[in-house]
């Protein structure tokens, strides 16, 4: 499993609030361009968002859905933007410092991600999530800043 971790000087439930709206995946979400609907009450399990990623002519429309959610600290993701990738994503928020360390592991379980072993991927994996951890971070500490 891929995993990326930043501290953010923002509270758990900031944190968690970002994640608790799924238009904000589009911003933090390497990738994601576009929320085209979310079913069910995000981000309860089983409540999934429509997202389109990429560019044509490789645009790629699929789905999030919500494996389980921990209010405020755990929030776990079956992404997928199929036929290249199925993965679980879980984040994690832990006050720490005055703040908060968002964690970010990711796993490719199907797709053609999830074809080669898990330590071809998982090096793609984390260096993608680099810059989503930090964007949301930022955007924690924006919201609580505001």
């Amino acid at each position: 499993m891929a995993e990326n971790e930043a501290w953010v000087p923002a509270s758990q439930t900031t944190c968690w609030d970002v994640v608790a709206d799924p238009r904000s995946y589009a911003f933090w979400v390497i990738g994601a361009d576009d929320i085209e609907g979310v079913e069910g009450d995000w981000p309860s399990p089983g409540a999934t968002f429509h997202h389109a990623q990429g560019s044509a002519p490789l645009r790629l429309h699929d789905t999030t859905t919500v494996l389980e959610a921990v209010p405020p600290r755990l929030l776990r993701l079956e992404v997928r933007a199929r036929p290249l990738f199925v993965g679980v994503v879980t984040l994690t928020f832990t006050p720490h410092d005055g703040g908060t360390i968002i964690r970010i592991g990711e796993e490719a379980t199907g797709g053609l991600a999830g074809i080669p072993p898990s330590f071809a991927t998982d090096p793609f994996i984390r260096l993608r999530n680099t810059e989503s951890v930090r964007r949301l971070a930022a955007m924690a500490w924006a919201s609580g800043h505001v």
